[in-house]
């Protein structure tokens, strides 16, 4: 026969399980939202890509974006002061912009 702890117990554990499948999901979810946003692909097409993979890829697209970024700011600095010396800014984003797709890998 159950007693009224027995049952409290019981609801707790349950209340506990259902809150830890929940968080689990969460999860997962937020894994799956960083694989569409990092471009990160399995490399065949039933194959599962681990979590700490994905969180590699992100973190190397986050090293790129940011490397993009200072080029972007390299440029704008190129773009003013190629213009105080006669340069067409044209010529400052041509000449940062082959320098920025050399230091990264991929650009997305």
């Amino acid at each position: 026969m159950h007693t009224q702890n027995d049952k409290h117990f019981e609801a707790k554990s349950v209340r506990g399980h259902i809150r830890s499948v929940r968080e689990r999901t969460q999860v997962n979810m937020a894994f799956e939202a960083l694989k569409q946003c990092a471009c990160v692909e399995p490399t065949g097409p039933t194959q599962r890509l681990p979590k700490v993979e994905i969180l590699r890829n992100a973190i190397e697209y986050i090293e790129n974006m940011e490397r993009l970024l200072r080029c972007s700011v390299e440029v704008q600095t190129s773009r003013s002061s190629s213009d105080a010396n006669g340069w067409s800014a044209s010529d400052a984003l041509v000449t940062s912009d082959v320098h920025c797709f050399c230091d990264t890998d991929y650009l997305v």
